[in-house]
């Protein structure tokens, strides 16, 4: 009794019983992550593959020569700086 000074007292097969409940508990949890870790890290890994299916496709479509024409921001410089010299 927590009154009287003396400590609690359990029953061994109540102790054993509770540690088999928090076994079992901690069992069931670490199960249910180690499945969203599964799935999440199945998820990344597709993605990566299209990434890298992606990637190659552009690489390999590639045209052999740059674009003759210049456009945009540094083809307007390089005329700039083309007339500049003239």
């Amino acid at each position: 009794m927590a009154g009287s000074g003396e400590p609690n007292k359990f029953l061994p097969s109540e102790v054993l019983g509770s540690a088999k409940v928090a076994a079992e508990s901690a069992q069931t949890s670490l199960g249910k992550q180690a499945e969203n870790v599964t799935a999440a890290l199945g998820e990344v890994k597709k993605t990566a593959v299209e990434y890298v299916d992606k990637a190659a496709d552009h690489v390999h479509s590639k045209p052999e020569e740059p674009p003759k024409s210049e456009e945009g921001v540094i083809g307007n410089v390089k005329k700039a700086v083309g007339d500049f010299f003239k």
